[in-house]
């Protein structure tokens, strides 16, 4: 028996020995197939694990990535980037609770001549700035304040662009609003900034802000609102148009006498007030060292000027004090 079995063997070795090396063969490729396949999670016990991917985190903040823009949050140390991208393109935060907050209690305080509330809201604070204050008479009180804001040149700064309805004196129609304001942070708290445009970086940063899609749709709407306001109320649009037309015959009047035609040179990036107050509407902006045609020196620190910056005569107030 075991010399019939050894001689099957003989016979048949080549075929035993085919057989043997195509099942490690076989072996082999399944072996390879499972490492390959392996899910990229699963490691060997004696593998260590591998390193978790390096994020860029500030204190008191969320996780910061680096998307080509200036990147930065309030209570944080970075540094903003103080020229635009594109100063076309804005990013407005409606009703940011802290700017909301202090927009309240600024027009609170300013509607009811409380200095010593503003005094500690405005800075610097002036006697040019409580006297703007204290002459301001028009508006009765701000309602409905909004707010939609944007991050200024540095940290802790910002613009402002307040919506708000006023109530005139005497009448009902709360009147649509929009006023334009700088905010910048002193000793970790946020104040409004009086007479932003004497600095010319902020002045042509805000500037540029102002020319965002965002903030002209922001303020066509708020013209919209206030034409229909108007419109709803015979009385009171009357009333406004004859304080411009009385306001203006008076000018004429006051330049017929004090004389025009005096060049002078603006300081500093200066807005052009519709009015002589830092709450009235903002015509246009004069570029540092432009010069400019003074057309009357109003009293209390005004003078009401003609500037062409290239795209059209604009005619309003500037503070003289910025004139050289």
């Amino acid at each position: 028996m075991l010399d019939d079995i050894r001689e099957w063997i003989s016979d048949n070795l080549r075929y035993i020995l085919l057989g043997a090396a195509g099942i490690i063969i076989i072996l082999m490729i399944i072996l390879v197939v499972r490492l390959v396949t392996r899910p990229s999670g699963e490691t060997s016990q004696t593998e260590p694990n591998p390193p978790a991917a390096a994020t860029v985190q500030d204190e008191g903040s969320g996780t910061v990535e680096n998307s080509g823009e200036a990147v930065a949050e309030a209570g944080t140390e970075e540094t903003f980037i103080t020229e635009k991208a594109d100063p076309q393109v804005s990013s407005l935060v409606k009703d940011d609770t802290e700017i909301l907050t202090l927009m309240r209690e600024y027009y609170t305080a300013r509607s009811g001549k409380d200095l010593t509330a503003l005094s500690q809201i405005v800075t610097p604070w002036d006697s040019n700035t409580q006297n703007d204050v204290l002459q301001s008479d028009l508006i009765e009180s701000y309602n409905e304040i909004t707010t939609y804001s944007e991050a200024g040149t540095k940290a802790g700064d910002y613009v402002v662009f307040t919506c708000f309805k006023a109530k005139i004196p005497d009448y009902e129609t709360l009147v649509p609003s929009l006023r334009m304001q700088y905010l910048v942070t002193e000793e970790d708290e946020l104040k409004v900034l009086a007479n932003y445009e004497q600095d010319a970086a902020i002045s042509e940063f805000v500037t540029n802000v102002a020319k965002a899609a965002d903030v002209q749709q922001l303020l066509a709407q708020v013209n919209a609102e206030y034409e229909a306001a108007l419109n709803s109320d015979a009385q009171l649009k009357a009333y406004l148009t004859d304080l411009t037309s009385d306001a203006s015959e008076g000018e004429e009047e006051q330049e017929e006498v004090s004389g025009t035609g005096e060049k002078r040179t603006a300081l500093y990036g200066l807005n052009i007030r519709q009015e002589t107050s830092t709450e009235s509407a903002v015509l246009g902006t004069v570029a540092a060292n432009d010069e400019v045609e003074v057309l009357q020196d109003v009293e209390d620190g005004w003078t009401k000027i003609s500037y062409d910056p290239g795209t059209g005569e604009i005619i309003g107030y500037v503070r003289t004090e910025y004139l050289g």
